[in-house]
């Protein structure tokens, strides 16, 4: 076996002298410790671009410098040598891994020779993957085996539709022994789905291939379809004509019962082709299973129709400018009023509740952190500082809003135990340098557990379910750091 990163590097390790901290094994961790030093002789250069690249099956993986080419170190978590890394720049990418009764399968892309490769742990290096020309992969898990998927054609991947101009793949299966090779599934496909639990393809001619997940074998489901999405066992696909005004269809899989649900009058401006808002993916369907509904985005993302899976019956979807998130069982609407003013509307289509949480002027206007059934949780953006702001609370029972951190900022990750971790920027000193934060919203308490660090980094270890990794660069004593949680 070789190191991975989750950035995917591998290379062949190189040892050298980097004065690395006394220690036999770190792990558990008790405090903050120093994993590495920097090499002798280095000096903090302003103009580098410090970072922490990954971490991966105990190791940490980092840079302090920007030079070219850049030179990459890693180290174990619990403690030993830091190693330089040699290469201008890493040559594999990770595309996913198969977890199998025989054990973890691990697929990489090798972007100098564009071959697919295979490892496990009983294999002393990677192998090329047979059965596959060169080119650029990606993978989906599917069933028991793997869906690597080649560009062949050109075009917006995000088109997702046929006969479009789009661009087109050739699809593989792979059981995820190494001695197999791949096996061919299907060429010139604009789409595939491998969740449910069938192989769904879309070729660039309309037809809808359907590969069974046991066997692997192909039977055509439709042959004239423009576009699909499904959440099994329902299939929603609308019908390939005059790229004007198609029918959209919903089907149920394990019946075959078939209805037609509405006709897309907007085909010009689906698939990520309104000249008014390049980019955004019009003619695309989202799921609730848990609700069973899906809906239909449209021109300006707005949502256009929802309907109930089970029969196909449409709701009535509230007056809005633009759908902003469906998750936890509401959707967000915005609404834009005359005067510069918004309006922030959440909607449960099971229920039919409409509640406004926010009414005020553009300008003002908060970012949608959460919504736990009773409430929402939002940020509010400071001025002039807009990367810092407070976070505030709508109580949909009182109607009341009310202020729950005084300080916080946009982006953060929420912890398993609720608290959030947070980096703080500090615009009066060196670009990118944080002050890392653990915030206890239930205590309104702030753990500080390093200030004016570089890149702060999740580790996850047996002995440690979760650290943090930094580079200290202006302390006394720089280097690459890790700390464990506080308790709650």
């Amino acid at each position: 076996m070789f190191y991975r990163t989750s950035i995917a590097v591998a290379w062949l390790v190189l040892s050298v002298a980097c004065q690395p901290d006394d220690s036999a094994s770190l792990c558990p961790l008790t405090g903050p410790v120093r994993l590495a030093a920097p090499p002798d002789g280095w000096l903090f250069d302003t103009a580098a671009e410090p970072r922490i690249s990954g971490s991966l099956d105990g190791l940490v993986f980092y840079t302090y410098d920007g030079r070219e080419p850049v030179q990459h170190w890693q180290v174990e978590v619990c403690g030993g040598e830091p190693q330089l890394l040699p290469g201008p720049r890493p040559y594999l990418r990770q595309l996913t891994k198969l977890r199998l009764p025989s054990g973890e399968v691990t697929y990489y892309l090798d972007e100098l020779t564009q071959k697919v490769l295979v490892d496990r742990d009983d294999l002393d290096e990677p192998r090329a993957l047979a059965g596959l020309s060169p080119g650029d992969y990606r993978a989906r898990f599917w069933a028991d085996r793997m869906v690597l998927a080649r560009q062949q054609t050109p075009g917006y991947s995000h088109n997702y539709a046929a006969g479009l101009g789009g661009s087109t793949h050739a699809l593989y299966a792979h059981d995820g022994a190494p001695e197999h090779p791949a096996v061919f599934l299907a060429d010139e496909v604009a789409l595939f789905d491998p969740n449910v639990p069938d192989l769904l393809a879309l070729r660039d001619d309309g037809e809808l291939l359907r590969f069974d997940g046991g066997t692997g074998e192909a039977t055509t489901l439709l042959d004239a379809a423009r576009n699909f999405h499904a959440s099994a066992p329902y299939l929603i696909w609308q019908e390939m004509g005059d790229d004007i005004a198609e029918p959209i269809y919903l089907r149920n899989l394990d019946t075959g019962d078939e209805r037609l649900l509405l006709v897309n009058d907007f085909c010009q401006r689906s698939w990520s082709r309104d000249p008014e808002f390049p980019g955004v993916n019009a003619g695309r369907w989202r799921f609730d299973p848990e609700a069973g509904l899906a809906a239909l985005v449209g021109p300006g993302e707005t949502l256009v129709a929802m309907h109930r899976l089970a029969d196909g019956a449409a709701l009535e979807v509230p007056a809005h400018d633009k759908w902003e998130r469906w998750d936890d069982g509401v959707v967000l609407l915005q609404t834009h009023e005359p005067g510069a003013r918004v309006t922030f509307t959440l909607w449960d289509p099971v229920g039919g509740a409409e509640h406004v949480w926010y009414r005020g002027p553009v300008a003002d206007e908060p970012a949608f952190f959460e919504y736990d059934g009773e409430g929402v949780d939002y940020f509010v953006f400071g001025v002039p500082e807009r990367k810092l702001g407070s976070m505030w609370r709508y109580d949909i029972a009182s109607g009341q809003h009310a202020e729950v951190l005084p300080r916080m900022t946009y982006f953060h990750s929420r912890l398993d135990d609720g608290r959030y971790m947070v980096e703080f920027p500090r615009p009066d000193d060196h670009d990118g340098l944080v002050d890392l934060v653990v915030i206890d919203r239930d205590t309104r308490s702030y753990t500080t557990l390093a200030e004016r660090v570089y890149s702060p980094w999740p580790v996850r270890t047996d002995e440690d379910p979760l650290a943090y990794a930094w580079l200290d660069l202006l302390g006394p004593q720089p280097g690459l750091w890790m700390t464990p949680l506080p308790p709650k």
